[in-house]
């Protein structure tokens, strides 16, 4: 009973997380919050870090410089954000939204493109919600005419339309014949 739904759990988190997605991750490091927070600016990993998604993303926004140049903006951009953060001048973005706004584009340009980039980039999937709407609306017309596996397994069937069928049905039936002798012969 379990199976299908932590194999099902399982191939979403895989497609969820997969390299480019934790890439695309990468870009919070942007957001001020998040580098004061893991005290890890100015570092060497980190550098590296925004090195690999200003090439990964240049091809997005073409104006995006490399190199040094960006490692220098990426400089001032961090200090600017530990100056505030340490004498309480405002309060230190702590989404790209408003850092993306308190983002000055003649001083920050790359910066404010790879800012643009995160705010305009989806949040999520919706998944989990289509087969939890799939359940309610099973759930409501199949009310107690049949089990929790049954009803489980009819669910992920209707979400993942994708998955051939046809093939298994023989399969199914065959087994189902051999379990027990029957007065009926079972054929397709």
């Amino acid at each position: 009973m379990f199976i299908p739904l932590l194999d099902s759990i399982i191939e979403d988190l895989k497609r969820r997380f997969t390299l480019p997605s934790m890439e695309a991750y990468d870009l919070s490091l942007f957001i001020p919050t998040t580098f004061l927070q893991q005290k890890m600016y100015c570092t060497s990993e980190y550098q590296d870090r925004v090195s690999n998604v200003s090439k990964r993303f240049s091809s997005i926004e073409p104006n995006i410089l490399h190199g040094k140049t960006i490692l220098g903006e990426l400089e001032i951009w961090c200090q600017k954000w530990k100056i505030i953060a340490e004498e309480g001048i405002e309060k230190c973005p702590d989404n790209a939204i408003e850092a993306f706004s308190s983002c000055n584009a003649k001083v920050f340009p790359n910066i404010k493109s790879f800012l643009q980039i995160l705010s305009t980039m989806p949040v999520g999937v919706a998944s989990a919600e289509r087969s939890f709407s799939t359940l309610r609306r099973m759930k409501t017309w199949l009310r107690s005419r049949m089990g929790e596996t049954r009803l489980t397994g009819l669910c992920l069937l209707h979400v993942h339309r994708e998955v051939n069928v046809n093939e298994l049905i023989q399969s199914v039936i065959e087994r189902f014949a051999n379990k027990k002798q029957r007065r009926l012969d079972f054929v397709l």
